[in-house]
């Protein structure tokens, strides 16, 4: 059955308490949260279409017929359950994962005006912001009375030094300083640990402060009475000092940002201030600020409980766009040693204090399975040359999490070639006669690392006259790991060559260590007249003895690699619109496969997927995705294990072009969500098409992993907004999590870009991310991921879905046209051993419930059902889009949990309204690890937002990872 609508069609329910105004439209910030306002005064946004009255729910029929013989071999992966881990600098990751409430820690020299494309990446309103000359973004000058003050921008410094400063504060009988608002979580804690690197002359102390911060009126900001304090010495070293700022209450004004409008965050809005007085300066540099509830001294304690309940099983990593643009060595090693770089993906400075380490230890905290993705940017220009990655820097990434300590041929960073006459000597420095230079038999020497010689010597008259005669040599070059010398033979002449290389020790040659060295690689040949080139392989330092100097001799065995990330696109950086050349390479690039064989060099377990394209991303700038995907099958399928898909759902982004689609189809801007959130049936079937493809390419064991995907479309202002904050979103993310079980036999993976299991203040962007815990796309994950929990095994069965549906017309260049696909999507899966049965199911109609029938066969006759149903708490029709509108519970649905059993005919009957989602588990589940009775929203958190609390075991009052 196919629904006509023609008549009904609808243009908004903007006047609905928390929807969402103007999807993806380029409003100003405060217009759009203004916008918001109105909505929950229930006032229709303007520029929008008019609502239609509410329509009747006359309900539908659909029937959903499980067939529980007919699994699949494989087990659904717990793999599904994965989250986006985006460096976006709009604290996502600091302090949304990594406990840090300062931004430019170490005074990047950062300005920033409105012409800036990336944005300010601040929690405030950069106009609200003083600036002054000398004074980094978003440090604001601190002027006081008496005297003058006066800022200045030094270089160098105690951390980052080389591409960040220090700030200096001079004072000529006054008392200043410098400031920075803050965003603090004194929902959950009051106390917080601050340390900062301080030395000057003239001036004896420095006063740290916190004081609220109060907004009498929008983007107006008044600095309160201070609420905590301490003075720390100051002398004329650097000094590192550290105290703790306890706060008596939870003063500062609430922080309101995020999607909808005079809605309070649970955090507090705070200055941290710190000055002097007197006659002379002050410098100071790497401030931190960190909770003091930290989880090990560095992770956000309600991130941590929020992926343990909502059950995440893996975090993908470093990004995203960030990937292409990261460079993994910089996020290693002491904190203080870690250059803080311009991020080129997305703007704002990155600290690098969550790197590598950091990374795996969240996962071990978190319990998630590591994913890491190296960039694909081999060769950058110049003022980008420090975020190249090789496949050599790939491998030594792998090697860094899962090489053994001890297992590389040297552990020396820095080696000596020799250039001589004659055959090596294996031991140098026994006696006055085993130097070259004393035997008459050294042409030339360097000094180098693995890709670059440090100094050289390219003249050496230690030669016989009738030798030099005889031979020419350009100077010792080093490339990629490759040493080499190209030499010629005069004519008439037959010479011994041999290019030798030697560890040396402390990085400079001595006489007195010269027994310590050893040989490392070695090129011997008798020459006749002409050109000739010896070459020998200069080996890398141990990256495995590196990881255990960082802390961690253990290996992190990570098993999950990709290369590249939408290598495809013309907004990545390193980006290619050939297939091929991505593939295996050109005259230009370094291919996948050399990225790959690199990379299963130093760890030949590992799993490694490319860059693939989903097979709908037919747009006019991109290659057209078929002979993307059959180009990586052909070329690379040998080495590759899998294909990292991504699929946003944007919608059609012109106005005019969706006027013309209400217009073709005879919908409004209702019917079109209704598409956009059917879609996954038709990814589904999209991902089944690439996995045969892949099959007939001979990838037996082909992966997809569909690492990214959301639906955040463009929609028409004062329209209705189906984004995760809604439950329209939810019930997409339900279809997709749907289509993933039932093509699990090819779909291993899936990692959803927004669900919140990240909490963090939202950024003062147009458009913030919504990190509310409680919002739809949150709970919905719970509800599937919740079944996965310990060591259950489930395997997809067989379903199908009849009944009421629509088609789904060609919508943009990303859906074709679909017929008859049923308003209700479901799942099912099987338990091994005692074959209990789960089934997920979706109501995506907008408009009318659906009766839904669910058959699982006699066999299951008799047997208990727990239904878990969440469903929007309005009954207006059609649907609206809700927004939740509080921190602390849900507001725009509502979970329900009830017990029915299977009919004699094998058969169980439920209503789902508009944008459901529903749990069925049939059979006994006492004693299973999960708990169907579960609201599917919190699984035993004391507090929605993160009580701090219950995870007493993870934390510790240990050093952040890295020391100082």
């Amino acid at each position: 059955m196919v629904t006509d609508r023609s008549d009904e069609r609808s243009g908004s329910d903007a006047a609905d308490q928390g929807e969402r105004d103007g999807g993806r439209l380029p409003l100003a910030r405060r217009g759009f949260l203004a916008a918001q306002s109105l909505a929950l005064a229930g006032a229709a946004a303007s520029g929008g279409v008019s609502a239609a009255p509410p329509s009747g729910d006359s309900g539908v029929e659909n029937t959903v017929a499980v067939s529980p013989g007919d699994r699949t071999d494989l087990a659904v992966s717990d793999q599904l359950f994965g989250r986006l881990c985006e460096h976006y600098e709009e604290g996502t990751i600091y302090p949304g994962v990594y406990s840090e409430h300062v931004k430019n820690n170490s005074f990047y020299p950062r300005s920033w005006s409105e012409e800036d494309y990336f944005g300010p990446k601040t929690f405030f309103d950069p106009a609200s912001i003083p600036r002054r000359e000398g004074v980094p973004f978003p440090w604001e000058p601190v002027e006081g009375s008496g005297g003058s003050v006066g800022f200045e921008l030094g270089e160098g410094g105690v951390a980052a030094t080389e591409t960040t400063g220090f700030q200096r504060v001079t004072l000529d009988g006054g008392r200043g300083g410098i400031g920075q608002k803050v965003v603090l979580p004194d929902f959950r804690t009051l106390g917080y640990d601050l340390s900062v690197s301080v030395r000057g002359a003239g001036v004896e102390t420095v006063t740290v402060a916190l004081k609220p911060l109060r907004e009498p009126s929008e983007d107006t900001f008044e600095v309160g009475e201070t609420l905590a304090t301490a003075d720390v010495d100051v002398t004329g070293e650097w000094e590192r000092e550290e105290v703790t700022l306890e706060l008596d209450s939870a003063a500062g004004d609430p922080y309101v940002a995020g999607a909808i409008a005079n809605v309070d965050t649970p955090y507090g809005e705070y200055y941290l201030e710190f000055t002097a007085g007197g006659s002379g300066h002050v410098d100071l540099d790497w401030v931190m600020l960190a909770a003091d509830d930290a989880v090990r001294g560095k992770f956000n304690p309600s991130t941590v409980e929020l992926m343990r309940d909502q059950d995440a099983t893996w975090l993908k990593w470093p990004g995203g766009n960030f990937t292409s643009q990261y460079n993994w060595r910089d996020g290693v090693g002491p904190l203080a040693e870690r250059e803080s770089r311009f991020n080129h993906a997305w703007g704002g400075v990155d600290p690098n204090y969550f790197g590598t380490d950091e990374y795996l230890e969240l996962c071990e905290v978190a319990d998630l399975t590591p994913h890491i993705t190296v960039g694909w940017w081999d060769y950058p220009p110049a003022w980008a040359s420090e975020r190249q990655i090789l496949p050599a820097d790939a491998a030594d990434w792998v090697e860094y999490c899962n090489g053994e300590v001890g297992d590389d041929t040297a552990d020396e960073g820095t080696y000596q070639l020799d250039f001589v006459v004659g055959d090596p000597e294996t031991e140098l420095g026994e006696s006055d006669d085993d130097f070259y230079g004393r035997q008459e038999r050294l042409v030339q020497y360097a000094h180098a690392e693995r890709d670059a010689v440090l100094d050289r010597d390219t003249w050496i008259n230690s030669l016989p006259e009738d030798v030099r005669d005889a031979v020419t040599a350009d100077p010792i070059e080093v490339e990629d790991g490759t040493a080499s010398v190209s030499v010629t033979v005069t004519e008439g002449e037959e010479l011994t060559l041999s290019l030798v290389g030697y560890t040396l020790p402390d990085g400079e040659f001595s006489f007195e260590t010269a027994d310590e060295q050893t040989v490392v690689g070695s090129s011997t040949a008798t020459l006749g007249a002409g050109e000739h080139t010896l070459e020998i392989d200069v080996p890398r330092a141990s990256m495995a003895d590196l990881r255990a100097e960082h802390g961690h001799p253990e290996t992190y065995d990570v098993e999950y690699w990709g290369v590249g990330n939408e290598v495809y696109g013309p907004w990545q950086r390193g980006s290619t619109a050939d297939p091929a050349e991505y593939a295996a390479g050109s005259d230009e690039r370094i291919g996948f496969d050399a990225y790959a064989d690199a990379m299963r060099e130093a760890d030949d377990s590992i799993t490694v997927y490319a860059s693939g394209m989903d097979p709908m991303y037919e747009e006019a700038n991109l290659p057209d995705p078929d002979e993307w995907n059959s180009t990586l099958f052909d070329l690379a399928g040998d080495r590759l294990d899998g294909l990292n898909v991504h699929r946003y759902n944007w919608g059609i982004e012109s106005q005019e072009e969706r006027d013309a689609w209400y217009e073709a189809n005879e919908a409004g801007p209702v019917e079109y969500n209704e598409v956009l959130i059917m879609f996954p049936t038709q990814f589904g079937v999209l991902m089944e098409e690439l996995g045969t493809e892949a099959l007939d390419y001979g990838l037996d064991d082909f992966e997809i992993n569909v690492s990214e995907y959301g639906l955040f479309p463009t929609v028409d202002a004062g329209a209705p907004y189906p984004g995760p904050e809604t439950m329209p979103g939810g019930s997409y993310i339900a279809g997709m999590l749907n289509a993933f079980i039932r093509h699990s036999e090819f779909v291993r993976a899936a990692s959803q870009t927004w669900v919140p299991v990240r909490m963090f203040p939202p950024a003062f962007v147009d458009f913030p991310s919504d990190p509310n815990p409680l919002a739809p796309a949150g709970a919905v994950f719970g509800l599937y991921s919740e079944m996965f929990r310990g060591d259950a095994e489930w395997h997809a069965v067989g379903v199908e879905t009849t009944g009421a549906g629509r088609t789904i017309p060609e919508t943009g260049p990303r859906i074709r046209r679909m017929e008859d696909v049923p308003y209700v999507d479901a799942a099912a899966m099987r338990a091994a051993g005692d074959g209990d049965l789960c089934v997920f199911a979706t109501n995506r109609n907008l408009w009318e419930s659906s009766s839904v029938t669910l058959s699982v066969g006699d066999e299951y006759a008799g047997e208990s059902v727990i239904a878990v149903r969440m469903r929007t708490t309005s009954d207006e029709r059609p649907l609206p889009h809700l927004f939740g509108t509080s921190w602390t519970e849900p507001t725009n649905y509502e979970t329900v949990t009830e017990e029915l059993s299977v009919g004699d005919d094998g058969s169980v009957t439920l209503d789902l309204d508009p944008a459901s989602v529903a749990r069925l588990y049939v059979g006994d589940a006492s004693g299973a690890a999960y708990d169907v009775t579960d609201d599917g929203v919190w699984h035993g958190l004391d507090a929605p937002v993160g009580s701090g609390g219950g995870r007493a075991s993870l934390r510790s009052d240990g050093p952040r990872v890295g020391g100082e």
